[in-house]
């Protein structure tokens, strides 16, 4: 698990590529979780929790509608579950440090300016 967040973490660099990630369903079922859990703690601070299910499983339906789309529109679907463990992965990543600034906003918005400056000296 240590070595996934790892490449997550290389992904949001720009330091490892998708194509890069092991082919895995189980690498794949970890990534898409951990984006959805992610997805609706977010989507579940906006709205009420049955909103934010709702909006979180669109969204990564849509996802996973237009990336594996375009990955047979470019002859590429051998990359699909790299692609999409990749997408997921280093988008769960990504919101995890969107979720504290809501969180430590509140629901005062000129409160997130202090908590983001924190943030971007991290």
């Amino acid at each position: 698990m240590q070595q996934l967040i790892r490449f997550w973490f290389g992904l949001c660099l720009l330091s490892a590529a998708p194509q890069d990630m092991p082919a895995s369903r189980a690498v794949l079922v970890v990534s898409v979780c951990s984006y959805a859990l992610v997805s609706v703690l977010l989507a579940t601070l906006s709205s009420g929790f049955h909103d934010g299910v709702r909006v979180a499983l669109l969204e990564l339906a849509l996802l996973g509608i237009f990336t594996t789309g375009l990955l047979y529109l470019f002859n590429r679907p051998d990359r699909v579950s790299q692609t999409l463990a990749a997408l997921t992965g280093s988008g769960s990543l990504l919101g995890l440090p969107t979720l504290l600034l809501i969180m430590l906003a509140g629901s005062d918005p000129a409160a997130a300016l202090p908590s983001t400056a924190w943030l971007l000296l991290l």
